[in-house]
């Protein structure tokens, strides 16, 4: 597994000695493990360069994971309605660790390829759907995150402060929603509201993004924010007492 994981967002072509480096694990380990793999076909391999990528196996697990996820199929049908109402990009924005991971996307014309693509991770504390899941959680829980969790400077907008990070929990933890002005991407405003279990805790949440050629933070405010925290509300998510 550890193996695996090395395989990511900047590393997804390896080779032996890449895997040695970033793993830790020694050279005819790495070389057993990767040979099992490929039998396997679960990763294909070039074979000038002998090096490695996960292959298209991986699919099907992704599909499976899908299809034992209720809250996916739940939150689809809404997710769609949403942007055909709207117009706009919209995704489901999960915890992963101290992430977000995007698990639906909803794109539109001006997204990048990148903002296209299930599983793609960003710090939970940059990002509007990080703030509106961590809004929910007990205080000692939301301190210890923002003291701790990492973050990442994507923009010169970018928020790194840790106090205003936390000022910006607090506010979201008030509306009900957490807002992001280009934070990750210049140019955008991302905006997201928690979908909480029965305890009020989440651990997922409705975002959606929109170019500021278009829109301001304050429309973004009185037109998106009440439509999605409206839709978030209809869902339960128990995952969130695990």
């Amino acid at each position: 597994m550890t193996l695996l994981k090395a395989f990511g967002e900047g590393n997804a072509v390896l080779g032996i000695s890449d895997l040695v480096r970033i793993t830790g694990i020694e050279k005819s380990s790495v070389q057993r493990i990767l040979a099992t793999l490929y039998a396997e076909g679960m990763l294909n391999r070039d074979n000038h360069s002998r090096r490695y990528r996960l292959s298209n196996q991986w699919l099907h697990m992704a599909y499976a994971h899908y299809i034992a996820e209720p809250l996916t199929s739940q939150v689809m049908p809404r997710l769609f309605a949403l942007q055909q109402q709207i117009g706009q990009s919209f995704n489901l924005a999960e915890i992963c660790d101290t992430s977000i991971i995007y698990s639906v996307r909803l794109p539109v014309q001006r997204t990048n390829f990148e903002g296209t693509l299930v599983g793609r991770t960003h710090p939970a504390l940059n990002t509007s759907g990080g703030r509106a899941i961590l809004s929910t959680w007990d205080a000692a829980a939301r301190q210890d995150a923002v003291k701790n969790w990492p973050v990442t400077e994507y923009t010169p907008r970018t928020t790194v402060d840790r106090g205003e990070i936390s000022d910006l929990v607090e506010q979201a933890r008030q509306d009900g929603f957490a807002v992001s002005v280009e934070e990750i991407l210049l140019n955008e405003i991302g905006i997201a509201a928690p979908i909480k279990s029965s305890s009020g805790k989440a651990r997922a949440a409705i975002h959606c993004s929109v170019s500021m050629a278009d829109w301001s933070v304050d429309r973004v405010r009185k037109e998106i924010a009440p439509l999605l925290v409206d839709t978030a509300r209809t869902f339960f998510d128990p995952r969130a007492e695990e």
